[in-house]
């Protein structure tokens, strides 16, 4: 035998032996409730079937997607992003249930903002804290987050004013977004300076040292923040409690945040006055000359980080994170992944005496609108608004489409376009 079909020879026992174990595995666990991830994107495992040990008891967690057998209970954890009726675990039987994972902007896929989308799922994990397993918090190691970072003094951050820092930091490379944020902040740069890093609207040049997409939870990052007295915090999409880490970074730098984004942000924050709220201002001028009082002004501006220099105040904060089942960067505790999974696990131990149905307050966001009137007929200060409306109602008759599918039982997810061709917005 020569020593290349030696050696293929070895390979093809070794696969054979492994799947021996894992059919020995499978085998000892056929009885237990099975969780499947059914994404391309998200699997918490490093093996492909794990089994867990949740509160109630155990259960399977698999990426592959073999639903098992009629009489274990079944249920499929879906990843918002990829979502799609063309890629769907079907066909749904009586006793499979599906969970919606969606932790990243609604504008990923809009089809959760419509009553449709929403109630196809039994239990959800999203932004809001309406969900059954909030994620609202994501961004919250703990209430000391806020406080542990001491901000850089005035006197030194009116030093880099004098050096040429523009008062307020722009740090954004996904333009043209749902929110229309570019067409805001094009317009407050007319009233006053903003210092542009990213693609959109850029007007300076990042340091070497930050240029890489994996240093924005790293220190050279966090620097570099905190020498600004203001950092625009304004959300790619607009929806109760969508909040993310462009808000909280800047609270936890000392960077006074220029906040737009979820109208339920103040039960999140370290204190009522730590954040400088766009819509609190009639339009960009009205903001600027604001920014510019507190630019002018030592006494002004530290009252906006006095939050850190005490404990936190916002009570309903600090009752949502102690009774929040979950960890951030925390090896003690479960990640939001992992916790939501056992969270479902728990669900499906039990016979199921009602059936759960999220609802639109699970993930309710409006469609996307023009942030500021322009008589600009400039294409660069144009908002693809056609673009991301219809795509907001497209995502509605996605959702419809979905929801005929289930109600003629399909078997074959590769269907899905039998059922939107007959829609308006296809």
């Amino acid at each position: 035998m020569s020593y290349f079909l030696f050696i293929r020879f070895i390979l093809i026992i070794s696969v054979i032996y492994l799947n021996e174990i894992e059919s020995a595995k499978d085998s000892n666990n056929k009885n237990l409730p099975l969780i499947i991830w059914w994404s391309d994107l998200l699997f918490p495992h490093e093996e492909n079937v794990t089994e867990i040990k949740c509160q109630s008891g155990k259960c399977l967690s698999s990426k592959r997607r073999n639903p098992g057998n009629d009489h274990v209970p079944v249920a499929y954890i879906l990843y918002g992003t990829d979502f799609s009726g063309e890629k769907l675990p079907l066909p749904r039987k009586n006793n499979h249930l599906w969970a919606l994972l969606h932790e990243e902007s609604p504008m990923n896929n809009y089809i959760f903002s419509h009553t449709p989308g929403i109630k196809l799922f039994n239990y959800t994990a999203t932004f809001s804290r309406e969900s059954d397993f909030p994620l609202t918090t994501q961004f919250i190691p703990s209430l000391e987050y806020f406080t542990e970072r001491k901000p850089v003094p005035i006197e030194e951050k009116n030093k880099y004013r004098k050096k040429g820092l523009a008062p307020v930091l722009y740090l954004q490379s996904h333009c043209n977004v749902a929110s229309d944020r570019d067409r805001y902040v094009k317009q407050l740069m007319k009233y006053m300076d903003v210092d542009s890093y990213g693609k959109c609207l850029h007007n300076k040049d990042l340091p070497p040292q930050l240029l890489s997409t994996e240093t924005y939870d790293k220190e050279e990052l966090f620097s570099f923040i905190s020498k600004y007295k203001f950092h625009i915090a304004y959300e790619n999409a607009l929806c109760d409690d969508y909040i993310t880490e462009k808000l909280y970074r800047a609270l936890y730098v000392g960077s006074i945040p220029i906040y737009k984004g979820s109208d339920t942000v103040k039960d999140w924050l370290p204190s009522n006055e730590s954040v400088i709220m766009i819509d609190d201002f009639s339009d960009p001028y009205d903001l600027a000359n604001f920014i510019e009082e507190l630019d002018q002004s030592d006494r002004l501006y530290n009252q906006y980080l006095e939050y850190k220099e005490q404990k936190v105040e916002n009570e309903f904060l600090k009752d949502h994170l102690s009774k929040r089942s979950w960890g951030v960067n925390d090896p003690n505790r479960l990640d939001f992944l992992r916790g939501f999974e056992c969270f479902i696990c728990d669900k499906i131990q039990k016979p199921i005496q009602q059936v759960s149905i999220a609802n639109r307050k699970h993930m309710n966001c409006p469609q996307p609108h023009q942030s500021v009137f322009t008589l600009s007929t400039d294409k660069d200060d144009e908002w693809m608004q056609e673009d991301w409306v219809e795509s907001y109602w497209f995502a509605k008759d996605h959702a419809k489409a979905i929801e005929d599918m289930l109600q003629s039982k399909e078997n074959k997810s590769s269907n899905f376009f039998k059922y939107i061709s007959k829609f308006k917005y296809y």
